[in-house]
């Protein structure tokens, strides 16, 4: 016998007390079905395939944003300083922004804008 055509020998599985275990279950199942396994690998694939063309995909996705909140972090300083060297000049760009509706700061380090709705 040539060793191309050798039989594959698969080793059989047993319990503890000897007796020959018959795998059971899903992945038992699909080990005995190869073929069903890669039919049901491709069909995943297809789904996935078939979903990320009709996912919604941007670079720059459409929202509305009502409020946004700036927290300004500076570590050691006091409330009047951060707005002092921080909010005011934040305030002073923000002011040449236009829909803004109301601009509020609070404790020296956080500012609120609330933007006006576009009609």
């Amino acid at each position: 016998m040539k060793p191309s055509e050798q039989p594959i020998h698969t080793p059989k599985m047993t319990d503890a007390a000897g007796r020959q275990a018959i795998p059971s279950g899903l992945l038992a199942w699909f080990a005995c079905n190869p073929v069903a396994a890669n039919l049901l690998m491709l069909l995943i694939l297809i789904g996935g395939m078939a979903g990320y063309r009709v996912m919604d995909k941007e670079v720059f996705p459409r929202f509305n944003l009502q409020q946004v909140e700036v927290n300004v972090h500076y570590p050691g300083a006091g409330p009047l300083e951060i707005e002092e060297s921080v909010c005011v000049h934040i305030e002073a760009e923000i002011n040449d922004v236009s829909g803004i509706k109301m601009c509020q700061v609070s404790n020296g380090s956080t500012l609120k804008l609330n933007k006006a709705k576009a009609l």
